[in-house]
């Protein structure tokens, strides 16, 4: 997910010269669906779901945007 979140930040064309938008916020939907672990530590780093929902928020402020319609 750091690689997805690094691209959508300074390679968004990237993900959209390989048509990748779209199955990349599919998957990180289903992460954002996910509960946390019970045995998650929440002070030493974030879970997959949380990561999975800041990395949609990245990608929603890029260049991205105007291809998720």
């Amino acid at each position: 997910m750091q690689v997805v979140n690094w691209l959508a930040q300074f390679k968004p064309k990237q993900l959209t010269k390989q048509q990748l938008v779209k199955p990349i916020l599919e998957s990180l939907c289903k992460l954002c669906a996910e509960p946390d672990p019970e045995d998650h530590d929440q002070d030493d780093q974030l879970s997959a779901s949380k990561f999975a929902s800041q990395v949609c928020v990245v990608i929603a402020g890029s260049d991205l945007q105007p291809l998720l319609s």
